[in-house]
């Protein structure tokens, strides 16, 4: 019922659906970084949802690790993880 609510009133805050609400919540989580099958990817934080709405593209930072990386790396924008991304060498 929580998740539900929180998803709600992203929804009705931003006008998003679907898949930008599910993006917004697991990036929001707590353990967003290193998601595992016991918490998943942990709790989800609505400041970090609305410092991540309110955050302009001229003013954000992209950053990745490891680094180097050999075959997959993680990427941050403003310290929040976007997503992991593989690499076929």
């Amino acid at each position: 019922p929580l998740l539900a609510g929180f998803a709600a009133r992203l929804m009705e805050h931003t006008g998003m659906r679907g898949d930008s609400v599910r993006r917004y919540i697991i990036l929001s989580a707590d353990r967003t970084i290193s998601p595992d099958n016991v918490y998943g990817h942990g709790i989800p934080d609505w400041v970090r949802v609305t410092n991540l709405l309110k955050a302009p593209a001229e003013q954000s930072e992209l950053t990745y690790f490891p680094n180097p990386f050999t075959r997959e790396c993680c990427l941050l924008l403003n310290g929040y993880t976007l997503d992991s991304v593989g690499s076929s060498l």
